[in-house]
């Protein structure tokens, strides 16, 4: 029989729906009939495609005897962290105060109202390796609650007052300079693994936000280890889905068949089998060796360059390329075969509007009529479907749109925007940015705390205001926000956006310059603040070849922050960047400008290039 999870839309919840467990969702009645009945809570988050959230459903929410322990003494609510980063982020707080780590399945026990008494991540079905059972906690967790109450609001006034101190006001940590960059430069580049690429040890993350800012630095001083580092991150990376109507889902599933990771891994003797004569070629260059990287099997990754794999085999780079696409085409066939992960199609907006933003600027730099399209069309929808009068909703799927949105999503659909503008200068995705952007100051912005929260100020009451300024797997709501008020505030000439923008990092300054991982995001804009942008405005017709021309110009240069306005100039008002800025000649004209100075017109493409690399470094 299913629970109250069957009503849900998010997959994560749909999962659980039909344990034996009485899940409910987070939400007033769960929390009331806690308070009614004085009991504490069993507070559980996930997300669809994490691999111990699906060990422990099996090992424990799917078994009977543990579920009739966790339903007559508790109220149990599961929660999927990718709808609510309001309510991870506030037990995750707690979990890592209490614990010293982190991480998911989330387990928290909470008293009626809300404040966590006891916390931990996954716990196995049966006592494991210095590690109690699920079963075990329970009885000593209930236990605890109904004969130890003393205990229990012991911890929880410690949890109080350490949420307490997450609500204080800001202050200023520092000045953001050119020395804070090179602070944190130097700290990521100390922490470069020049072997495999990246930073630290295995286990390894993506982390393209700190590559960004490394990035960034290179350009602006020539410093060839920071573009080195990049370059081969970059290179490391690249060796190792969408909805019908628009927008993009949220994730595959890790495990399949119930083991991870099996969709996507192979064996020395399955490729032996799929490739025939070609397998010792495809084994050489993709690393497969018998005894495999990933538990007895290969994750295919690519150590060798083409050069050398040619060399070794004697022949060209070209029929390498072919072969290799042969041996990928029957992979792929035969990969086919194997039964899917798992699809979490939730379509979330802070996320969509970092792909989006992602396939505006590449249609921009690599000119490709495809992504623009896909870009717009994914832009469109997300405004269609997840703003309501001038407020963002988080998550949509099959139609319906639901939770309020964070100032992640603000932000990150409001950058969007301002990304189509830059790709089309169709003054409706200005206007739909400045919308959004203005609406994140009113409902997330504090006088009192002089700081922007994730949550707006009419959300429900939790146990604290969640407020995190780290940038993790994605940028904070913080630092997205940051943004958009540094790039606005060149675009529009506002300076109390400005003003604004650089109070925020400035609170942040000093573990920007000493953590700077954590920070990635935050740093290319404390970049953009501290060097200025590079503002580019192209006077003219967009649809006139010699306005494309300077505009390909600019694209395929790398520019650090550069702000971009184009079009008419009498037919942008409100665009001080367009203002009184004729076209030469009857001929589009380009006009770069940097801290208040521009340089001369010009008309020609490969004289704005040479502007534009001049002010990348000036």
């Amino acid at each position: 029989m299913a629970n109250r999870l069957s009503t849900e839309t998010s997959p994560y919840l749909l999962q659980h729906a039909n344990n034996p467990v009485d899940w409910r969702p987070w939400g007033e009645e769960a929390l009331s009939e806690a308070r009614r009945e004085d009991k504490p809570i069993l507070l559980s988050v996930g997300y669809a495609a994490c691999h111990w959230c699906h060990v422990m459903e099996h090992e424990s929410f799917e078994d009977d005897a543990i579920a009739a322990l966790m339903n007559e003494n508790f109220i149990n609510i599961k929660v999927d962290r990718e709808e609510r980063p309001d309510i991870d982020g506030i037990y995750m707080q707690a979990v890592q105060a209490m614990t010293g780590h982190g991480g998911w399945p989330m387990t928290v026990f909470l008293t009626p109202e809300g404040v966590p008494f006891y916390a931990g991540t996954y716990f196995p079905g049966e006592d494991r390796q210095g590690m109690p059972s699920f079963k075990r906690v329970l009885t000593a967790v209930g236990e605890a609650y109904r004969t130890r109450r003393v205990d229990v609001d012991r911890t929880t006034a410690q949890l109080r007052e350490f949420f307490a101190s997450t609500m204080h006001p800001t202050r200023s940590t520092g000045t953001l300079s050119p020395s804070l960059l090179e602070r944190a430069y130097r700290g990521l580049a100390q922490d470069h693994d020049a072997r495999h690429g990246g930073f630290g040890g295995a286990p390894k993350f993506p982390q393209t936000m700190a590559l960004d800012s490394v990035l960034r630095y290179g350009a602006r001083t020539r410093t060839e280890l920071a573009l080195t580092i990049a370059h081969e991150s970059f290179r490391a990376m690249a060796r190792g889905v969408t909805g019908r109507d628009g927008g993009f889902y949220s994730s595959l599933d890790a495990d399949s068949e119930g083991y991870e990771g099996k969709f996507y891994v192979w064996t020395r003797a399955e490729l032996d089998t799929v490739l025939g004569g070609e397998a010792p070629l495809a084994t050489e260059y993709w690393g497969v060796t018998t005894e495999g990287n990933f538990e007895g099997k290969n994750i295919l990754h690519v150590p060798n360059d083409h050069a050398v794999v040619a060399a070794r085999h004697g022949i060209s780079a070209a029929e390498l390329r072919a072969r290799l696409a042969s041996a990928k085409h029957a992979l792929l066939a035969a990969r086919g075969e194997r039964v899917r992960p798992g699809r979490d199609d939730k379509i979330l907006a802070s996320w969509n509007g970092l792909m989006v933003r992602a396939l505006a600027e590449a249609a921009r730099a690599l000119d490709r009529m495809t992504y623009r399209a896909e870009a717009i069309r994914h832009g469109e929808f997300l405004f269609r479907a997840l703003v309501r009068e001038g407020r963002v909703l988080r998550s949509y799927k099959d139609g319906v749109a639901k939770i309020g949105g964070y100032l992640e999503d603000y932000a990150a659909l409001a950058l969007a925007a301002l990304a189509l503008y830059e790709l089309t200068f169709d003054d409706v995705w200005l206007t739909r940015a400045r919308t959004l952007t203005d609406a994140a100051v009113e409902w997330f912005w504090d006088d009192g705390a002089g700081a922007f929260f994730d949550t707006p100020h009419d959300h429900e009451v939790l146990v604290t205001r969640p407020r995190d300024v780290t940038d993790n797997a994605t940028p904070s709501g913080t630092s997205l926000v940051a943004e958009l008020l540094a790039r606005l505030a060149d675009l529009l000439q506002d300076e109390t956006m400005r003003r604004r923008a650089t109070y925020v990092l400035e609170t942040v300054a000093e573990p920007m310059a000493r953590h700077p991982a954590a920070f990635g995001h935050a740093l290319g804009v404390a970049d953009l603040l501290v060097r200025g942008a590079v503002e580019l405005a192209i006077v003219g017709d967009p649809a006139s070849e010699d306005f494309r021309a300077l505009t390909r110009a600019a694209a395929e240069r790398y520019v650090p922050s550069p702000v971009l306005a184009g079009g008419a100039a009498r037919s942008a008002p409100g665009i001080p960047l367009l203002a009184d800025r004729p076209t030469a000649g009857g001929r589009a004209t380009a006009y770069v400008c940097r801290n208040y100075a521009c340089d001369a017109p010009v008309t020609d493409a490969d004289l704005l290039g040479t502007q534009l690399d001049a002010a990348t470094t000036a």
